[in-house]
């Protein structure tokens, strides 16, 4: 659509609205699409309707955001905020990802906006509430990105940039490996820093890594076994006794959620992984493993 097309599908000095409620990830995914649309509609008055003030300040920082608001955290105060939005006579509500959820088309019914934009794609046997939204862009079902919400740009004629997305160093996050490469990296750790002769961190490095940095604070009891503190990147065992498994103090372990696990053992110059998917047994897997590599000793 070209840009005169584009410019009779909207007034002059447009009121924006963009609710932002899933959390602090969704804010960020949505700023190329504020950008973006500011960019196109350089005359757009924008306003985010934040759920937390947390969410908030990331558009606080943009210039192309006139104002933020904070909507609430209970459905009622959320409804009430969007409510006082209503009287400001929005010409366009645009809602990114999660816009699947019913309570995102309830909002852009509450904003009595002229255009109200959303996400359309079945969740179960449902789609988005299709009776309070005038227009819906068709998504791809299991994916959450930004391209995502800058699609939505489209169906109001601007050309959109799928190239802008922001950059988010996630670590370990998208790495494969193979058992062999993390046995190796295990036994790097076993060896308080050095393997096959190359030191990769220092003897201090790997103490103060598998130290305890909790002190008198409890971990989440889902996720901490009794008995165990946290270091850096390790739940780290505190105590002989306490806790349900067997062990060594000093030992360290981490596992992943789908079942993965692995632990090390530097009292007993060991080291042990497992590499399972099993998301609902690996509990009972994870136990079962330690107490039979611990039942294995023979001295």
């Amino acid at each position: 659509m070209n840009e005169g097309a584009n410019a009779a599908m909207r007034p002059k000095s447009p009121l924006v609205v963009i609710p932002i409620v899933a959390g602090i990830g969704n804010a960020l995914m949505a700023q190329p699409m504020v950008r973006q649309l500011k960019r196109a509609w350089a005359d757009a008055r924008i306003i985010v309707m934040a759920r937390t003030g947390a969410m908030g300040q990331i558009f606080e920082r943009m210039a192309e955001v006139e104002e933020v608001h904070e909507l609430g955290k209970s459905s009622g105060e959320i409804l009430k905020s969007m409510w006082k939005v209503r009287g400001m006579s929005p010409h366009l509500f645009i809602a990114p990802f999660p816009s699947n959820r019913w309570q995102y088309s309830m909002l852009a019914a509450a904003s009595g906006a002229e255009r109200k934009l959303l996400h359309s794609y079945p969740v179960g046997n449902f789609t988005t509430m299709r009776c309070c939204v005038g227009e819906k862009v068709e998504a791809t079902r299991g994916i959450h990105d930004v391209v995502q919400n800058l699609r939505l740009l489209s169906a109001l004629g601007i050309e959109i940039d799928e190239s802008e997305a922001p950059k988010f160093e996630s670590g370990g996050g998208g790495l494969v490996s193979t058992a062999g490469d993390y046995a190796r990296f295990l036994q790097m750790l076993l060896n308080r820093g050095k393997f096959e002769g190359i030191r990769y961190l220092s003897r201090k490095t790997i103490e103060l890594m598998t130290a305890d940095h909790l002190g008198p604070l409890s971990g989440a009891p889902d996720l901490l076994l009794p008995g165990y503190g946290f270091g850096l990147g390790f739940a780290v065992r505190l105590q002989a006794g306490i806790s349900h498994v067997p062990g060594s103090v000093g030992q360290y372990f981490w596992g992943g959620l789908a079942g993965t696990t692995f632990w090390v053992d530097p009292a007993e110059e060991l080291f042990a992984i497992m590499l399972i998917q099993g998301p609902g047994q690996r509990d009972y897997f994870r136990t079962l493993f330690r107490d039979l590599v611990y039942a294995a000793f023979d001295d």
